[in-house]
Parts: C-alpha cells; sequence; structure tokens
C-alpha cells in the first residue's frame, strides 16, 4: 500500500517541505504517479521513519546519510549509530554543565542586585537564613 506526501508527514510528524528535502538529498525516493504525485512504499515509509527518528537525535543529515547506505551491515550501521550517539551525549553533557554555570552565575547576580537595590532588606534577609541554618543545624 502506498501512501502520499501528505499523509507520511502528517503520520511521521514532520512537514512536507522536510520530505522534500530529504528526496532533494537522495535519501527518499518516493514512486512518481503518471501525474507527478510523490507515493512511498512500505520500504519508503520506513526508511523516513528512520530518518525522522535519527534527526530527532540532531544528527546531520549527510551523517544519515552515511547511516542508511544499503551496502552498510546491520552490525556496522550499529556501532556507528553507536559511536555518534555517545559523542552526542558528551557534547550536550558539557553543554549542560556550561548552561548550568550560567545558571549559577545569573542567580549570584541575582542575589547582588536584591541587596544592591534595598541593602537592609538584604542584609536583614541575610541574617534570618543564618539564624535559620544555625537552627536546623542544632536543631
Amino acid at each position: 500500500m502506498f501512501t502520499g506526501l501528505t499523509q507520511l508527514a502528517k503520520d511521521l510528524g514532520v512537514s512536507m517541505r522536510a520530505l522534500r528535502h530529504y528526496e532533494e538529498l537522495g535519501l527518499l525516493e518516493p514512486i512518481r504517479s503518471r501525474g507527478g504525485v510523490r507515493r512511498y512504499s512500505p520500504e519508503q515509509r520506513c526508511l523516513a521513519s528512520e530518518i525522522v527518528r535519527l534527526r530527532e537525535f540532531d544528527l546531520p543529515l549527510h551523517v544519515i546519510r552515511d547511516l542508511i547506505d544499503p551496502d552498510l551491515s546491520a552490525t556496522a550501521r550499529n556501532d556507528r549509530l553507536l559511536h555518534l550517539l555517545e559523542l552526542q551525549r558528551k557534547r550536550l553533557a558539557a553543554q549542560a554543565e556550561i548552561i548550568e554555570e550560567g545558571i549559577a552565575d545569573l542567580m549570584k547576580i541575582r542575589a547582588a542586585s536584591r541587596r544592591t537595590r534595598n541593602p537592609e532588606v538584604g542584609a536583614a534577609r541575610e541574617r534570618q537564613l543564618a539564624v535559620d541554618g544555625d537552627q536546623k543545624a542544632t536543631g
């Protein structure tokens, strides 16, 4: 059973433009009807689904092209994908660390800003926090 462009895009949760782009890059090869309408075979549907899934990992399309190479064995494909995802995880972990540092810096700036706007309230709040901390430590 063949599927049209609109239905496939809807089923996969992507835009029709994305599917056309994958076709332009040679990642997908839909069959064309006599009227030029794109029709996707079950195999092409499966391949499109795989491409969409790989894009969810934020892999570039040129890398996806290498991964979906029909001459690549399943073992080699899985080894490559595992390696790429491990690299992606490391990159994202480093990015998350940078974000956490940025948040911590902004929290310090915000706290300093509050003390500066009303130094008496800021100082009183700091004394209260110190007292509360001492009570928790002894209580």
